[in-house]
């Protein structure tokens, strides 16, 4: 395993150009022979090779994709520009990588090219659309983003904790201009952007206030990061936040790491139960695992949402199976906020 850095002089030499592209080593050394007499890949030890100079992404990409997963864990990269020697600490691996040299934009999408969409959530038996939930946007030159893959740029670059920032600010300033502010707004968080729980809560309460929404309103919608999180953490961060007077949504229930023992420890105001818990043609079993959990979800206070329903076959079932709110296509798609603004709002 790599222990130290090549210096940036040794690089450049190797290389035969500037200080920009990625330096890969092999973590194996049977691996090697991939990189050998590769285009664009100028070797500068047994281990050590660069690629750099022109068309270097396209050849680096090449590179990755020409191997297996098992391969590529034979590997690890670091960005070598702005004149600075990669450090070992620095490395990751090769699809977080590429990921990173095909998405130069996100400084500039994190900074100033982020919006939010707003999806309706309704109530099953009325119809009525009782909440939306924000959802992330972003633009960088013709490219329009959503907000996974902005998710997915920022996460490859270390950037998630102000990916997540920018959102939450972003469905704050864009709810407080339009009628969408008068009524529920679920905004999506990542358990992990919360620090110092009991002082980070009260700082977004007061963001919250800055935007002239009222507390009552905000669902915090706990994401997950990919990684188990610890359960007293999310009961710490859900009872923080009903401090606050802010309500905590638990998502995709049912998938994952989010499972039924959660609602029984975080005792959430909501529950979103993940989509394929819904089917579009739903066997008798579906049926009756879906009418299981909600009656569980409801023993433990929950309001229970159905996320992902497509056809009203799907709305009818989630209806029948005791689900309180529903979201999606079937119901509407994310959009832009309504140009209204809120009543008695001064213009």
């Amino acid at each position: 395993m790599l222990t130290e850095g090549p210096s940036m002089d040794v690089l450049r030499f190797a290389a035969g150009t500037g200080d920009a592209g990625v330096a890969v080593w092999a973590t194996d050394p049977r691996s090697v022979r991939h990189l050998d007499g590769h285009p664009g890949c100028y070797p500068v030890d047994d281990d050590t090779h660069v690629f750099t100079g022109p068309g270097w992404g396209r050849c680096f990409a090449d590179f990755v994709d020409g191997l297996h997963a098992l391969e590529r864990r034979g590997f690890v990269a670091a960005s070598l520009c702005n004149g600075r020697t990669p450090k070992p600490w620095a490395c990751v691996d090769l699809e977080t990588m590429l990921l990173r040299t095909q998405t130069p934009w996100i400084d500039s999408v994190l900074r100033h090219g982020m919006t939010s969409h707003f999806q309706p959530i309704v109530d099953v038996r009325s119809g009525d659309t009782v909440a939306h939930e924000a959802l992330a946007r972003g633009w960088h030159q013709e490219l329009d983003l959503n907000g996974g893959q902005i998710l997915d740029a920022a996460r490859a670059h270390g950037r998630m904790d102000e990916f997540d920032q920018r959102a939450r600010e972003n469905a704050f300033a864009v709810a407080s201009r339009s009628i969408i502010g008068t009524g529920g707004l679920f905004v999506n968080v990542f358990p992990t952007a919360f620090v110092e729980v009991q002082k980070d809560m009260a700082r977004l309460g007061e963001e919250i206030d800055s935007y002239g929404l009222r507390r009552e309103i905000i669902t915090l919608e706990l994401l997950e990061s990919g990684d188990a999180t610890d359960v007293s953490f999310l009961i710490e961060l859900a009872q923080a936040a009903r401090r606050e007077s802010i309500k905590i949504a638990l998502d995709d229930v049912g998938s994952g790491n989010n499972t039924l023992a959660y609602v029984d420890k975080i005792r959430p105001d909501y529950v979103k139960f993940d989509r394929h818990l819904c089917p579009v043609i739903p066997s008798e079993a579906d049926v009756s695992l879906l009418m299981g959990v909600v009656d569980y979800a409801h023993s433990k206070g929950a309001v229970v949402v159905a996320e992902g329903i497509e056809t009203e076959a799907q709305y009818r079932t989630a209806m029948d199976c005791g689900v309180d709110m529903a979201q999606g296509y079937y119901i509407g798609r994310p959009a832009p906020a309504p140009d209204l603004r809120v009543p008695n709002q001064a213009s």
